[in-house]
């Protein structure tokens, strides 16, 4: 019987992560489910904070228990093509939609507390797939924050944020 206990004591410790670091607690299961997106903006070197993809960009972001994630954004107002063809709009209007959206799917791991790790495996951005992208948690109730590491870019490093809304 003894046996057993230690056992399970040993199972749960590997599958029931509670423990935290610097009060930041393991957050993987409570993540799970479909959000909605609320709001993306990007915060410069000085703090000033700029929306990106307008002010109330559409999006949803799946979070499985198989370990599979998946996530699509756009602007809230995307131009239609010309012709009603899926890939008879002209390069100009192929160029506005792909400037207009952006999606990926791939594994997902919680690396440390709050802390992820997406694995892309397929993205509207050919660059992207292999990647590895780190994205920090933040979760209140059914609102969660992800941010990106410091970004260089032109103008300076900048982080993105993104606050998701749970909605099942």
């Amino acid at each position: 019987m003894k046996k057993y206990r230690a056992l399970l004591d040993i199972l749960k410790s590997k599958t029931m992560k509670t423990e935290t670091i610097n009060d930041v607690k393991w957050i993987g299961k409570q993540i799970l489910g479909t959000w909605e997106l609320l709001k993306w903006i990007y915060e410069d070197e000085n703090g000033h904070e700029v929306a990106y993809f307008d002010e109330k960009p559409k999006g949803l972001l799946m979070y499985m228990p198989s370990g599979l994630m998946s996530v699509q954004v756009s602007k809230p107002q995307r131009k239609s093509f010309s012709s009603k063809g899926f890939d008879s709009g002209t390069e100009s209007e192929q160029a506005e939609a792909f400037r207009s959206y952006i999606a990926y799917y791939g594994k997902y791991k919680e690396i440390s507390p709050a802390l992820f790790e997406h694995h892309l495996e397929r993205s509207l951005f050919p660059n992207w797939e292999g990647d590895v992208q780190t994205r920090e948690a933040k979760l209140d109730g059914n609102l969660l924050e992800l941010s990106t590491p410091s970004l260089p870019t032109k103008n300076g490093n900048i982080i993105f944020r993104l606050t998701w809304r749970k909605i099942y």
